[in-house]
């Protein structure tokens, strides 16, 4: 922008101004010192064109009256660029809680999922364990066992009886944990069996 328009400048020297122009006006006196020279030199011809005998304060009050305008200018910016950067902090944070609980979710501790299963009375209920162990619940037991084998060892939970074909894991030992195991409420009775081989 090397030249303004003349029409922003009759405007800006009658006051007339709309925020465009002075947007215009501070862009242009900032390519240069000369252009806010010659800014001022129009607005001192302009006034002293209508009061030739108050030269010094004319030029004094217009550089005020710019000086204002260019520093409301200023403070709105810089609301703007606070608004950017609280906006900036906001989306960082957001971002790192949706990080935060995706990653929690993603290595909770999976062992602490267990399905309960039973029989109703009078039945007797089959069933395969994700290892690929078979289970013949009887009637009115409880089974309780992880949704995944994880860890070192297999452990499933019995309160009343039950036949196992238990999957060969030498890796991954497989237990039956009753009352006399330190589980409340849970009976005695079971069966086990390792399928050959």
């Amino acid at each position: 922008m090397s030249k303004l328009n003349e029409d922003i400048i009759i405007r800006y020297l009658e006051n007339r101004c709309s925020e465009e122009d002075f947007v215009l006006i501070n862009e242009w006196m900032k390519e240069s010192d000369g252009n806010a020279g010659e800014l001022f030199r129009m607005e001192e011809i302009y006034q002293l064109g209508k009061f030739p005998f108050e030269k010094d304060d004319l030029v004094t009050k217009a550089e005020r009256r710019l000086g204002r305008r260019l520093e409301q200018e200023n403070q709105k910016k810089q609301k703007v660029f606070k608004l950017r950067n609280m906006l900036r902090y906001a989306a960082a944070i957001v971002a790192v809680m949706v990080l935060a609980a995706g990653l929690t979710y993603w290595f909770r501790d999976k062992t602490e999922e267990w399905v309960v299963a039973s029989a109703a009375h009078g039945q007797v209920r089959e069933m395969l364990l994700p290892d690929g162990t078979k289970v013949w619940l009887n009637q009115s037991s409880v089974l309780k066992y992880p949704r995944a084998f994880e860890g070192k060892e297999r452990h499933v939970y019995l309160d009343g009886e039950a036949y196992f074909e238990v999957a060969r894991n030498h890796e991954k030992p497989f237990t039956v944990k009753k009352s006399g195991d330190g589980c409340q409420g849970l009976g005695n009775l079971f069966q086990y069996k390792m399928p050959p081989g």
